[in-house]
């Protein structure tokens, strides 16, 4: 009960951390980065077999995904899984934290920096992907502690433990390689502060970690050669604000938070000047002040960020850019050690608590309410598009896609099977239309901001041959399925429009059956249509359900489109046909406040209103749903 007590504080800490990070774990969909690492740690695959993959698909070390193989093997293949390993390493790393702030200043720091990352944003983020960079933040953590007791009692042990946990360091992700330059950097500069025979046993020690270090390293050496060799990367050239830019993104663009944090930096390297004044005044020399408690541990941390910054920015401008946040989580701890000195420094115990309080409140106030953290979708919605088509798949119909690599994971297991052919649409469909006879329907899967933008031919074959009989839209995803117009049986309904439509364009027709009591996407078709200056015809075909009872028909999605001049709309049910003229249409349509209907001149026009989003429709009246009945002669 007294070791409660005694831990009261860090134990809160941890349990805030812990609901942060497993709150709503899996409400996201996983993304394309964290497809890799589902498709790269598989556990259907040896381990020659994984680690092929990893040199294939990623420029990063091989142990997370190992970490990560094994996990799946005992606790199963899921990206619950995937994240719970992140989550926990997350709380593990404020642990660790503590730890390191105890050991370099006081057990306040420590408590301290644990709330900082606690409640950090960036920190929780990460905390909820399944990819390598927790386990980097723990790591780097550890070495650096490892380095602190090596610097003060250099031996075997502690050059052992040292070497380990950076050899672990690096052979998570590549930018531990900049890490452990600064480590070995404040170890150079050690030395100028130790006695000749003192500077030889740390030298000895030092090398013998390093070849630990070495060791571990080994098995990733070919993935780095590989990285190496990149001339061209995904990442643009940085601009010349890109360090302040990530770190504001480390703490959400919070700009109160920014403020108090800008004040906690200028107030703690104020106290270091005042300090070192101090101890110099007072007679000591340069090795002695360097002892000093706040100067040694500010000095280093600063000393280890600006080196993490500066080795990748310069290689930026002269090489590869490599300037992204995540990358840099690794100085996260420091950042927030070094924030938490500045807190302690204030001294007086209600000031500290003032300011660690408005810490908390600003952070958790920024991800509840202005970041809607846990409620705004911000990941890629692959498994709500992928789960969309297998649940409305009628016989396993192959899916085309230009990100079919990532797709297996969702259509290729125990539970299901989808052939997946990794392709874009105008490059499968120009295939295809070489032989027209062994046509089949198919499902076109794509995102990650590429847009539905087939070109002319493309439209033209899909038109001809094929419709959307079903449609998803997701967050930075879509998925639609081109049932063949063969297909259908005489009970069909098809709905033809006779019209003018200048500019390209998509319309929608909704259909109202007993299933639901209001039009939904489920029961609802889309039309690419090819703008041209003369009549066309714009055709939907779907099964008619049980009791069709409504239509909706929405004029396009083009905000730019001109006025559409009307011959007729037809509707062809299995036992008769309805054929509306233009100058009829008001009888059995009404449009909504976004379309001018001008009966004389026979013609459509969408407008926006209200500032509200652009959607001109046109919806059956009461005599339309009665003749679409069934049992209406």
């Amino acid at each position: 009960m007294k070791q409660i007590k005694d831990h009261a504080v860090i134990i809160g800490v941890l349990l805030v951390a812990i609901l942060l990070r497993f709150y709503k774990i899996d409400y996201q969909s996983v993304w394309l980065d964290e497809i890799h690492s589902l498709n790269e740690a598989d556990p259907r695959r040896d381990l020659s077999q994984i680690y092929q993959a990893i040199i294939e698909g990623e420029q990063i070390p091989p142990l997370y995904f190992y970490s990560l193989y094994f996990l799946f093997k005992i606790f199963g293949y899921t990206t619950y899984v995937a994240r719970a390993y992140s989550a926990v390493i997350g709380v593990l790393s404020l642990l660790a934290i503590y730890k390191l702030g105890i050991a370099f200043f006081s057990k306040r720091v420590g408590y301290l920096a644990a709330l900082i990352v606690a409640v950090n944003p960036f920190h929780i983020s990460y905390s909820q992907e399944a990819r390598p960079y927790m386990l980097l933040f723990l790591f780097t953590i550890l070495a650096l502690h490892m380095l602190l007791r090596f610097m003060k009692k250099p031996n075997l042990k502690s050059a052992f433990w040292f070497g380990f946990t950076a050899g672990i360091m690096i052979s998570i992700h590549f930018f531990g390689l900049f890490v452990l330059a600064a480590f070995y950097f404040i170890l150079l500069i050690s030395l100028f502060f130790k006695e000749l025979k003192e500077r030889w046993i740390v030298v000895r020690f030092a090398m013998f970690s390093g070849l630990i270090t070495l060791l571990l390293f080994l098995p990733a050496a070919s993935i780095l050669l590989k990285a190496s060799e990149i001339k061209q990367f995904w990442i643009p050239t940085p601009t010349n604000d890109v360090v302040l830019l990530i770190f504001k993104e480390f703490f959400a663009n919070n700009e109160m938070l920014l403020y108090l944090i800008y004040f906690l930096f200028f107030f703690l390297f104020f106290c270091l000047a005042r300090e070192i004044r101090k101890e110099l005044q007072s007679g000591k020399s340069g090795k002695e002040v360097v002892k000093n408690k706040l100067v040694f541990s500010i000095s280093m941390f600063t000393a280890i960020v600006i080196i993490v910054v500066a080795i990748p920015l310069v290689r930026s401008y002269l090489s590869v850019p490599m300037m992204i946040s995540r990358y840099f989580i690794v100085v996260i701890p420091l950042l927030a050690l070094m924030l938490a000195i500045s807190i302690d420094l204030l001294n007086y115990k209600w000031a500290i608590t003032v300011v660690a309080f408005a810490f908390l409140a600003l952070s958790l106030n920024h991800i509840v309410n202005t970041d809607h953290y846990y409620l705004r979708i911000q990941k890629t919605q692959f498994r709500e598009t992928t789960d969309f088509i297998k649940q409305n798949s009628k016989n396993n119909e192959k899916v085309v896609s230009s990100l079919g690599w990532y797709l297996p994971f969702f259509f290729q297991n125990d539970s299901t099977y989808h052939e997946i052919q990794e392709s874009d649409l105008d490059t499968y469909i120009n295939a295809i239309k070489m032989d027209t006879t062994s046509l089949k329907s198919f499902w076109y899967i794509d995102g990650f901001g590429r847009e539905y933008k087939p070109n002319g031919e493309t439209k033209e074959i899909l038109n001809k041959y094929f419709f959307v009989d079903k449609e998803f839209n997701g967050f930075d995803t879509w998925a639609k399925r081109y049932e063949l117009i063969s297909n259908y049986r005489a009970e069909s309904v098809v709905v033809t429009l006779n019209i003018i439509v200048e500019e390209d364009d998509n319309f929608q027709l909704f259909f109202l059956d007993s299933s639901a009591p209001y039009f939904n996407e489920n029961n609802s078709i889309w039309c690419d249509v090819k703008g041209k200056p003369v009549l066309q015809d714009i055709v939907f075909k779907f099964n008619k359900p049980q009791k069709l009872k409504g239509l909706r028909l929405d004029l396009g999605i083009n905000d730019k489109q001109k006025k559409m001049k009307l011959k007729y709309l037809k509707i062809k049910l299995p036992e008769r046909e309805i054929l509306i003229k233009a100058e009829e249409l008001s009888r059995y349509f009404i449009p909504n406040n976004q379309v001018q209907y001008n009966e004389r001149e026979k013609s459509l026009q969408g407008q926006q209103t209200n500032n509200l989003i652009y959607d001109p429709m046109l919806i059956s009246t009461a005599l339309l749903d009665g003749l679409l009945t069934e049992n209406v002669d």
